[in-house]
């Protein structure tokens, strides 16, 4: 499965680890542990990467167009900040089956606004939430559109969210400004 680019998912895994497919078929962000695993590896190796993972027990069930169950016992919590230093954070079931990237879930992308302009050379994707505008998105030779979550936590340090509190920015609407706008700060 290669992307238009020559980007691969599955054995030879040349797609950076930090891509999700945008899965509109998806009801829960889940992700397999090969994933999972390839993805927290990257973040190790990668300490200025702009992202952090905890793996975090949870307990939730799949059930899968072909009739297969999953149970899920862990789920991989991913974190970001924003331009004010806040915490922003998603989280992903570990289902144990599987060689495909991580899914990015329908609910996830209805709570951000996420915005799809299609034509029939290329798809656009907006999200104020996250500060990205008419970003040209790869799609994979399956046809689903990919995001790679490295580009979101790029974007998401230009957006300063005004929240006292730790927020998941998949799964919660904020008030946000970007960081264009000039922060006054006391200098001794």
């Amino acid at each position: 499965m290669a992307c238009e680019n020559g980007l691969a998912f599955h054995t030879e895994n040349s797609a950076p680890p930090t891509v999700c497919i945008l899965d509109l078929g998806c009801t829960r962000a889940m992700g397999p542990r090969r994933a999972v695993e390839a993805f927290c590896s990257y973040v190790d190796s990668h300490p200025n990467s702009g992202l952090w993972y905890e793996i975090q027990p949870t307990s939730s069930r799949f059930f899968f167009a072909n009739s297969q169950q999953s149970k899920c016992t862990e789920k991989l919590v991913i974190f970001m900040y924003d331009n004010g230093w806040s915490t922003q954070f998603t989280e992903i079931d570990i289902v144990e089956e599987g060689d495909v990237p991580l899914l990015m879930s329908l609910p996830q992308m209805r709570n951000l606004g996420f915005q799809f302009e299609l034509t029939p050379e290329k798809a656009y994707f907006s999200c104020a939430h996250i500060g990205m505008r008419e970003m040209v998105l790869k799609t994979a030779s399956s046809t689903h559109l990919i995001l790679d979550l490295q580009d979101v936590a790029w974007y998401m340090s230009q957006v300063h969210f005004k929240t006292p509190q730790v927020k998941s920015f998949f799964s919660q609407h904020d008030h946000f400004e970007y960081s264009q706008i000039a922060v006054k700060q006391d200098v001794q």
